[in-house]
Formats: structure tokens, sequence, C-alpha cells
């Protein structure tokens, strides 16, 4: 077998094991979600299902499977980026520990083992791809250092998590955050071909908007969220992307303006609804678009939209209108419950699409 011939095969693996990683902790991330949003609504469940360790598993199982797969498989199609098999299959083997620790005691040593295992990849992956780094103006260069910005941030929350469970909290705001502006939003604008940032005005922004979303949220460092939100709208200005595409993150955008302008007040629930939002709406259609050869149908694109928005308008009511709050949880709930249904029909199609027109390339 030639060279080319073995490496055409490593690809090929790897790309199946982004569609199964990330296909299975989509649904499973989007299940313990769904279960989540029931309990509030009122729902009855068996006493050892824990809300507060579903949540832990829930965000846990979206960052490690769905979120990090997802911009590997970016990188791959942009840089050509590979994950040995055996780095692969620690991977994996932490996630489901760390998966399985969270449903069952919370931060318990089996969650916190696998954590830390899924940490151990982010951090050689970003020293592999430390070469990145010393790009100009390239949307890639931002990852290395945010994974590892991102994980200055684990100590804090470890300390924190008795003896100030608040200030811990928002410690694991600005560690979520700095990891969808630096890593995961980076790596589709990548593949979306948006003009890049000078790196010192995005490094700026994300850092500032990530301390305005959590550990100080000084009304100044609300800049960093309109200087993104305003470059993504000028990057936007050009482009090929479906309109259903570019709306959603044209009102990215404009949120993010408006929450750092303090129109819109940024607390708890809303920033729920944000992050769900944003990673369910612009960026998982963007990643739709970029590894489908074609996309399905607008019939299809469509109701999924409305679903997600309807799920993000109902965890926000629950800010805004805490009168009515159980109206909003069971809102949410239904909404949440009609977006996993129609994702199920989503890919019952994409196989039945792929069994017809074979040579579909697809995360």
């Amino acid at each position: 077998m030639s060279r080319e011939d073995v490496q055409a095969q490593e690809d090929k693996q790897q790309l199946r094991w982004f569609q199964g990683v990330v296909w299975v902790a989509l649904f499973g991330t989007l299940v313990l979600g769904l279960i989540m949003r029931w309990m509030l609504a009122g729902a009855i469940f068996p006493s050892w299902m824990s809300f507060r360790f579903f949540k832990h598993a829930h965000s846990h199982l979206g960052y490690f499977a769905v979120l990090f797969p997802l911009v590997w498989a970016c990188w791959w199609k942009q840089e050509g980026f590979s994950l040995g098999k055996g780095w692969r299959l620690v991977y994996v083997w932490g996630v489901i520990l760390s998966t399985i620790g969270f449903l069952r005691a919370g931060y318990a040593v089996d969650s916190i083992l696998g954590s830390t295992v899924v940490l151990g990849v982010w951090l050689y992956v970003a020293w592999a791809q430390r070469a990145l780094s010393m790009r100009r103006e390239d949307w890639l260069s931002f990852a290395p250092l945010g994974i590892v910005l991102g994980a200055i941030c684990i100590p804090p929350i470890a300390v924190l998590s008795r003896r100030d469970p608040g200030m811990a909290v928002l410690w694991v705001k600005t560690f979520l955050s700095l990891l969808i502006f630096l890593v995961v939003l980076p790596a589709v604008f990548s593949r979306l071909s948006l003009q890049a940032p000078p790196r010192w005005l995005w490094y700026g922004v994300s850092f500032a908007s990530s301390c305005f979303l959590g550990i100080e949220p000084w009304p100044w460092l609300g800049g960093g969220l309109v200087g993104m939100g305003g470059w993504l709208l000028w990057a936007l200005r050009r482009g090929t992307l479906p309109w259903d595409i570019r709306s959603a993150w044209f009102f990215w955008a404009a949120s993010m303006i408006l929450v750092g302008c303090r129109v819109v007040s940024y607390d708890h629930f809303l920033g729920i609804a944000g992050i769900h939002y944003t990673l369910l709406a612009p960026f998982f259609l963007s990643c739709w678009w970029i590894f489908f050869e074609r996309f399905p149908p607008a019939w299809l694109r469509f109701p999924y939209l409305f679903f997600v928005l309807g799920m993000c308008a109902a965890i926000a009511g629950l800010s805004w209108f805490p009168k009515h709050a159980l109206w909003f949880s069971r809102a949410s709930a239904v909404f949440g419950s009609l977006l996993v249904l129609w994702l199920v029909f989503l890919a019952v199609f994409v196989v039945g699409s792929r069994h017809k027109s074979r040579g579909i390339v697809s995360v």
C-alpha cells in the first residue's frame, strides 16, 4: 500500500471518528439538557437523578465531545490536523469516565480524573499546534493560547468550588467564554473564510468579553463584546453564506453589542440562553453547512432554527418575567423536546441521503 493510500485511509478513519463522536455526544448532551428542562418544568423523575449532577454532565459532555471534535474537524479541513489513534482512544475514555462520574456524583474522583485526561489531550493539541500562534491575521492562531488561558482558570474553579461557590461560577463563565471566543468561534470562522482581525484586537476583545461575562463585570470591559460584535458585522458584509445562517450570525453579533452596551442586562438565565443560541444556531448551522457538500433543504433548516429560538427565548423569559417562571420553564422544555425530535429526523434524513448519493462528506 502506497503512502498516499495509507494517508487516505487514516483520513477516512479520522473522519469517521469525528462523525461518531459528534453525533453520539450531541444527542447525549441534548437528552441530558432536555431532562433538566423538564425537571425545571415540574416533571417528576426518580430521586437518584440529581439536577446538579445532570447539569455538570450536560455541560462537560457538550464541550468535551461535541465542540472540541468539531473544532478539530475544522482544523482537519483547513490544516490537515491529525489526532493519532492512541490519543483518540485516550480522549474517548476520558470523556466516558468524566460523564459517568458527573452523572453519578458530580465532582468526584472519577469525573475529575476523566476531566484531567481530557484537559491533558487539549494541552497536547495546543502544544502540537503551537506553530499556528506565530501566524498573523489567521483565525486558527488564537486557539493554542486560548486553550492555555482556559486551563489557567481551572485551579481557581477547583479551589473556590467549596470556599466560595458564587465566585467559582464566575470563573467557570470566564473559562467557557475564553474557549468559545478564542477556540470554538475562530475555528468555524476560518472555514467560513471570514477575514480575520489583527491578533491584538481579537485577543483584546475576547479577554475583555470573557472577564465581563465572568469574574469582572466592569462596564468598560463590555467594550470587548461591542468590538467583537462590530467586527463580525463588518466581516459578514461579504461572503456567500445562506441567508438563514447569515441572519443567525447577525443576530448573535447584534446581541453581543446590546449586552456590551448594557442595553440588555446580563444575568444567569440570559447567559444560559445566549450560550445555547450561540452553539446551537449559528455555530452548529455553520458546521453543518461546512461539512456537507449539500445542505438540507429549507423546510428542514427553518423549523430547527425556530425550535432553537423558541427554547432560548423561553430560557431568557425566566429572567425577564420571573413571576411566570413555571410557564417559561415548560415552554423551554416543549421547544427542547421538539428540537431533539427534529434533530433525530434530520439525522435520519442525512443517512437516507447518503445512501442515495454516496460520496457526501459529513460530520
